[in-house]
């Protein structure tokens, strides 16, 4: 054998086996690292997600009524429910109207009297209005009904529309009510619950702003709050509830 085929037969015979053992253990270190990191994050998505199913919780509770909160609604707008008593509804008394007092028996004197003019009578009585779309200018970004959840990318339940609108909105009631809750709540951020009555009501979230208070007597026309991108969000919009008789429902049944 030539000494120019010597250092051929070296490498060949005792460096090659050193290289790649020195190789499958870079490569073995990487894969324990791919591992432990893919690792970490399924257990950090798994908080995460346990997370997210107990903010669910905590918002149907709070939406449903199962989390008594106590408000005050307008008798005239209450469930007709005879002796049972609704679940998180005060009935609230309002003043009733002075009777005239009655009139003497006795036949009053025989006298001649002008004739009154009938004066206009004007209508004392609160415009009800209905449910309908919350916002006029929107895009659905999501309906009510089972999707492919935008953060954690798995087939979940969705109840409620979401409305793509610009933060800032003006939500303006729609159907005269009482506010139930107004806060912050986690996952769903600012939040307005509205009692309309009769077993209805309505839930905002993402809010950027809330602009009224717990017990609150609600008129058709008046803004109470301003949409946003608070919470679990991928982008300023409105996410948008109806609960009847503590079943969430789809709202598109209101006005379709």
């Amino acid at each position: 054998m030539s000494n120019r085929c010597f250092p051929l037969v070296f490498f060949a015979l005792v460096l090659s086996p050193i290289i790649l053992f020195a190789q499958d253990k870079e490569f073995e270190d990487y894969k324990n690292q791919q591992n432990q990191e893919l690792n970490a994050y399924q257990e950090q998505f798994k908080k995460e997600f346990e997370e997210y199913l107990k903010q669910e919780s905590e918002w149907n509770e709070i939406t449903t009524g199962t989390k008594e909160k106590k408000v005050v609604v307008p008798s005239d707008q209450k469930a007709e429910t005879g002796d049972e008593k609704v679940t998180g509804v005060e009935e609230k008394t309002l003043p009733s109207v002075q009777q005239p007092e009655a009139q003497n028996p006795k036949t009053p004197e025989t006298k001649e009297m002008p004739v009154p003019v009938k004066p206009e009578l004007k209508q004392d009585k609160k415009e009800v209005g209905k449910l309908s779309r919350p916002v006029d200018k929107y895009k659905i970004t999501s309906k009510f009904g089972y999707r492919i959840h935008p953060i954690f990318k798995r087939k979940i339940f969705h109840a409620g529309d979401d409305f793509g609108t610009p933060a800032g909105t003006d939500l303006i009631v729609k159907l005269a009510g009482v506010v139930e809750r107004s806060g912050e709540v986690r996952g769903y951020g600012n939040f307005v619950l509205i009692n309309h009555g009769n077993g209805i009501k309505t839930a905002y979230a993402h809010l950027s702003a809330s602009l009224v208070s717990e017990g609150q007597e609600l008129v058709v026309g008046q803004v109470f709050a301003k949409t946003g991108n608070t919470g679990n969000s991928t982008g300023p919009h409105l996410h948008f509830e109806v609960i009847v008789n503590g079943v969430k429902v789809s709202p598109e049944r209101f006005w379709n």
